[in-house]
Formats: structure tokens, C-alpha cells, sequence
């Protein structure tokens, strides 16, 4: 293993039930530590001698508690923390997990332009000069009012989006927003547009709710006729907390979200479900020249085409911490024929059941930290110039394919692909560097192959110049046919791997595996116990890690799960989208935690 960490055992338990933003009902629930109780406001706490109260709120709990002292008898229950009396992001005081906790938490990753009458303290808020004010608008609203506070909301977004000046914010209040009535989150800017764009120092924020409970509980849902969220053409918006749905419609429109034209675009913690099932439709596209856009810990469901992607035109673009799942969302019956073929340009391609969970086309794309689950044809399509680090398939396998440019997969897992963990398909330069493939085929008539590099004759090598790729540091186990193919005039070499139990072979050329020549180098074919324990670290050291989180291409030392309670940075829940069974809520049990995951101690994010 390329990094070294201290392994603990950690029995995990009921706490696997405390997925409801760490609600509970009985200090049972409350098991992350000892000692711990379940408060009257709903949410766990835990021993710290340094509170009045003798307890704390783990930094876990919603922002409005998290890290906060309980209150003592009698008291109001309310954050300590002013936003005009501290921009430090963290204290000296220690929570009882002995972790430094917050001094307050921000909410939008900056500090621009989310003041403490929009939504709450947040750690920037004291810079007078990166806000100007707070509008609000709602269902229930109506433009006749000044918005200048919740008890007197705009009523239409198309009049909302008109008045924001940068440095503003646009609060939209918790209801459900209709296509005839409030409109859309519709924001075009440049000429004959209906909004501005902002800038740096002042950028222009959009959120869900005053307070950071009520995040994602203002849902746009689109009728079909238009994009529950567009952004064309704007410089520096920020999105934070938002919900958005589609619907199906013949001739309506492809995207939930879309990102046209934008640059230096922020978007954290959008809920998008419900693509079009009609046309070859996506949860969310960037494209139209957009550069420097950011989409980060945000949830994607019900799709029968793409879920998240990026077209060649695009540049550095970064989807962090993102889940993906296509409910099994097939093509309408009456809609385009299908075809499921990797090797038809996207642009022709209309298939079933969520074909691509993750499209990274475009200059410097990165994928950091996703996770794609569920039936879907690939679950991670990577082109051009594009790297993928501590992402995980779970069901779907990933594809790469490239026409110019070296590219990196770091850090991958793929967890019972039907046919193949990884393909690389006429890559022209491509690592794949740490990669546990595990199961791939067991459940096809077929079998599958962990991991593939082949040349198709619709697309030969010598139109690239010859292909080329490197598989190094993989673990592959129990694929129902091979383990590692090579084949066609592909350049290619496999170091510092263990592939075993495979179906008909494990390597598919007759070589040593275990010298340092030919395709196979300094390898080996051994079972791995307690492999099945836990997906995300190897006990014998060879294959992917994905524990930490990875940021703008560095690996760094902050957890990627909770410390506590193991789960995945999802947001809130919103009922029918992502509160049943086999959702972001529940991942960590799909890659094996409540098995018993060897993991390293709980370490304080820095």
C-alpha cells in the first residue's frame, strides 16, 4: 500500500441507523462513543468536561448544533457561535470525540456572500465587503413584496434572478416551485439576458432555506418544457443546498441542471433526480465552453442516459464527493430504439437504464471521491485529459478511452460488474495506479473480465498513433472469466498486482508473472484473506485505498467517512428521491462496512 496507516478494528453497530441527519430517539442510537445520549432536540451528545453542561454535540450533527455545547436545563438550545464576532474557521476547544471543533461552519466552502440574515452564521460573513444583501422568495410569495425578508418573499424566481446585483443573495424558502407558477431557476447573463454576472470579491449566491435544516427543501420541479436549473453564460454564481427534478416529456427538454457558458460556477449540495426518459437526457451537463466549475457533494438519481457529465468543450471542471444512481430508469417504451454500444459516439447513443453514471470529457476534468451505484451500463466514462481518483463503481464497471493525452485512474474500486471492472478501450496513454476489481461477471451468464485493454476494429490502434496503457498496484479478485486481458497491438504491462480466482485464467498471456519481463512484471496469483471484509483497503497491501479525500489532484489527511459513524458526505434527505433503500445513506454497506472494516483510527479533518 502506497500510504501507511495504523489499522484498528472498529464492531460497528446500530449506529448505521442514525442516517436521518444523526436524529435519534433513545440514547441507544447514540453509540459513536460511550456515554453517549440522545438530547430533546434530537440529535446525539457526548461527554466534555470543557461545557457548562457537561456535554457536547459531535461535529457530525447539523451545522446549527454540530460541535456545539448542549445547553443546560432551561436554556434555549441555540449555536454559540456569532458570525461578527469570529472569521477563525476552528477553536481551541476539543469535542468529545477529541477533535478540535468549529468555531462556527461554512456553509458555502468561501464565505461569499452568505450573510447570518440569509442563512445562519457562516465563517466569512464578518466581511462587510463580500456582502451586500439577503432576497428571499417563495411558493407562497408574490413580486409585489419587497424580499427583503423572509415574512415579505418575491413569489417568481424569473423576478428574483432580475434584481441580484454580486454580492447578493437569493434565498429560496422551503415549498415546491412549479414551472407555471413560480417559474424556474432560469439565469442567463450577457447580452438580452435576464441576469448579471458577478465577480470575485463579490459573487452572487443562491441557497435553500434560512437555516441549514431546511437545505434542499426548496425543490424546483420542472414540468418538462425547461430546465429546473439553467446558468448560462454568468461568471461566479454559487449554488448551495438546492433540489431539483424533472419530468418526463416528448420533445421536452434533456437536462434537469444545466451549466452553459459559466465560469468560476460553485455548486455544493444539489438533490437532481428525474431526467427526461424520453430524449438522451443528463442529471446535470456542463458544457458550452464552461471552465473552472465545481460540483461537490451532491446526490444524483433516476436516470436512463447520464447522470452527471462534461462535454469536450469544457475545462477544469471538478465533480467531488458526488453519488450517482440510476434507479434502473429505462427509456419510456415509446421513445428511440435503444443502443448500448460504448464504441457509437455519444452523440447518436440513445440506451436504457443509465448508461454512463459519470461522463469526464474536457481539458483537465477531474473526478474525485464519486460513487456510482446501481444498474447502469458504465459507471464512469473517461475521455480526453480527464483524472480519476478514490472513486468507487458498485455494480456498473468503469470505461476509459482516449485519443490524445496521458490520464490517470488512482485509487479505483469496482465491486461486482456484470461484465467488466475496468475497460480500457484504444487507450492511447492511460495508468491505472491502486485498483481493487472484485466479482466482476460472478452474476452473468457470460462471466466477466476484472480488468480489459483491447483494440475493437471499429476503433484500431493505429488511428492513435498505437495504444498504450499500465496497470500497476491492482488487486483483482474472483472475476467470473479473466482477470487481466491484454489485447489487439495494445502496448501494455501489469506491475505490482495479485489477480486470483478467476474463472478460466487470471492473466490472460502464458508468461512469469513474477520477473521483470514481458507484460506481466513483479506479480503474483495468491489468495487474499479477509479480502471480503472490506472493499476500500487490501489487508496485504496491493490494491486501491479510498479512505481520505482527495482535493484538486492532492491526496490529503482528512476522512473521507465519518470518523463515527462510516458513512458518506451525502445531504439531507428529501422523501421519494433519496430516502428508500439502496441511496447515498446506506453506501458504506454496499462497500462492506457493516462486515467489519478494518480502518484507521477516527482523525480530526484538518
Amino acid at each position: 500500500m502506497r500510504r501507511a496507516i495504523a489499522l484498528a478494528s472498529l464492531a460497528l453497530t446500530a449506529c448505521f441507523g442514525i442516517l436521518d441527519e444523526y436524529t435519534c430517539d433513545d440514547d441507544e442510537q447514540c453509540n459513536g462513543r460511550p456515554g453517549g445520549r440522545c438530547e430533546a432536540t434530537g440529535y446525539c451528545s457526548y461527554v466534555d468536561d470543557a461545557c457548562e453542561s457537561g456535554r457536547r454535540y459531535a461535529r457530525w450533527a447539523p451545522p446549527m448544533y454540530s460541535g456545539q455545547c448542549v445547553e443546560l436545563e432551561g436554556a434555549t438550545t441555540t449555536s454559540t457561535t456569532s458570525a461578527t464576532t469570529t472569521t477563525d474557521a476552528t477553536s481551541s476547544s476539543s469535542g468529545g470525540d477529541g477533535c478540535p471543533q468549529p468555531a462556527c461552519v461554512d456553509l458555502d466552502g468561501a464565505g461569499y456572500g452568505v450573510g447570518a440574515a440569509c442563512a445562519g452564521p457562516d465563517c466569512d460573513d464578518a466581511n462587510e465587503t463580500r456582502f451586500d444583501g439577503c432576497y428571499y422568495v417563495s411558493p407562497d410569495g408574490s413580486d409585489g413584496n419587497p424580499g427583503d425578508n423572509p415574512a415579505a418573499p418575491w413569489g417568481t424566481l424569473a423576478h428574483a434572478v432580475g434584481a441580484l446585483q454580486p454580492g447578493d443573495s437569493l434565498v429560496l424558502l422551503p415549498g415546491s416551485y412549479e414551472t407555471e407558477s413560480t417559474g424556474m431557476l432560469d439565469v442567463r447573463c450577457g447580452d438580452g439576458g435576464n441576469a448579471v454576472t458577478a465577480n470575485e470579491t463579490a459573487p452572487i449566491s443562491i441557497r435553500s432555506g434560512v437555516d441549514p435544516s431546511e437545505e434542499r427543501q426548496a425543490i424546483l420541479a420542472s414540468d418538462g418544457t425547461t430546465n429546473a436549473i439553467r446558468i448560462d453564460g454568468c461568471a461566479h454564481w454559487r449554488l448551495f443546498g438546492l433540489a431539483a427534478r424533472g419530468a418526463d416529456l416528448a420533445g421536452g427538454v434533456a437536462e434537469v441542471v444545466l451549466f452553459s457558458g459559466v465560469s468560476n460556477l460553485t455548486a455544493r449540495r444539489l438533490l437532481v433526480a428525474d431526467a427526461n426518459a424520453w430524449v438522451a437526457s443528463s442529471l446535470l451537463l456542463v458544457t458550452g465552453t464552461s471552465a473552472d466549475v465545481l460540483v461537490e457533494e451532491s446526490e444524483g438519481y433516476s436516470f436512463h442516459r447520464w447522470g452527471v457529465r462534461t462535454t469536450s468543450d469544457s475545462a477544469n471542471v471538478t465533480f467531488r464527493r458526488l453519488y450517482v444512481n440510476a434507479r434502473s430508469r429505462d427509456d419510456l417504451a415509446d421513445a428511440v430504439p435503444e443502443d448500448n454500444d460504448p464504441n457509437t459516439p455519444l452523440e447518436s447513443q440513445v440506451t436504457k437504464s443509465g448508461d454512463w453514471g459519470i461522463i469526464a470529457r474536457g481539458t483537465k476534468t477531474r473526478v474525485e471521491n464519486c460513487i456510482v451505484q446501481g444498474d447502469v451500463g458504465y459507471a464512469l466514462g473517461v475521455w480526453d485529459d480527464a483524472t480519476v481518483a478514490g472513486t468507487i463503481a458498485i455494480g456498473p464497471g468503469f470505461f476509459a478511452w482516449s485519443d490524445g493525452g496521458f490520464f490517470t485512474l488512482r485509487d479505483i474500486v469496482s465491486i461486482g460488474a456484470t461484465t467488466q471492472g475496468i475497460s480500457l478501450r484504444s487507450v492511447d496513454d492511460v495508468l491505472v495506479d491502486g485498483a481493487t476489481v472484485i466479482n466482476t461477471g460472478v452474476m452473468s451468464d457470460i462471466g466477466g473480465a476484472g480488468i480489459v485493454g483491447d483494440e475493437p476494429m471499429s476503433d484500431p490502434c493505429v488511428d492513435h498513433g498505437g495504444c498504450k496503457f499500465t496497470v500497476r498496484d491492482a488487486l483483482v479478485l474472483n472475476s467470473g472469466r479473466y482477470g487481466i486481458i491484454g489485447t489487439g497491438a495494445n502496448d501494455w504491462r501489469v506491475e505490482a498486482s495479485n489477480v486470483y480466482g478467476s474463472g478460466v485464467k487470471d492473466y490472460s498471456v502464458d508468461e512469469p508473472i513474477d520477473d521483470n519481463e514481458g507484460f506481466i512484471r513483479g506479480s503474483q496469483s495468491q489468495p487474499v484473506e479477509g479480502a471480503d471484509d472490506c472493499y476500500l483497503v487490501s489487508p496485504s497491501g496491493i490494491g486501491a485505498e479510498v479512505l481520505y479525500r482527495w482535493k484538486d489532484g492532492e491526496l490529503t489527511d482528512d476522512p473521507l467517512w465519518d470518523p463515527q459513524t462510516r458513512v458518506f458526505p451525502c445531504g439531507a434527505e428529501v422523501e421519494g428521491i433519496n430516502t428508500q433503500e439502496g441511496s447515498c445513506r446506506d453506501v458504506h454497506e454496499a462497500v462492506n462496512f457493516n462486515n467489519g472494516c478494518l480502518l484507521p483510527p477516527a482523525t480530526c479533518p484538518s
